[in-house]
């Protein structure tokens, strides 16, 4: 399972997909914490979480609390642009 702001990479590794919850409020559901979005993912299994350059706009406070007891950076690729992308393993 890999969690993103976008199922492209997902897609492309033939892995099953689930989107990285956004820390604006949507529907009246609150702003999702670090934390929480780690006890998400968790819960639905997910191994790998893509980071990009687009993630910081949807899920600021996840980016920056990114902790590496909780997630191994396993792959950075940063593009012709310098735009990095991001891989980590979660650990359980």
């Amino acid at each position: 399972m890999i969690m993103s702001n976008s199922p492209q990479e997902a897609f492309y590794a033939n892995r099953k997909f689930i989107s990285l919850p956004h820390d604006s409020p949507t529907y009246g559901i609150p702003i999702r914490s670090y934390r929480e979005v780690l006890t998400f993912a968790k819960k639905k299994n997910v191994a790998y979480i893509v980071v990009n350059n687009n993630t910081k706009e949807f899920n600021r406070a996840f980016v920056e609390g990114i902790h590496p007891e909780d997630l191994r950076e396993c792959y950075r690729y940063v593009d012709e642009e310098e735009r990095v992308t991001l891989v980590y393993q979660v650990v359980y």
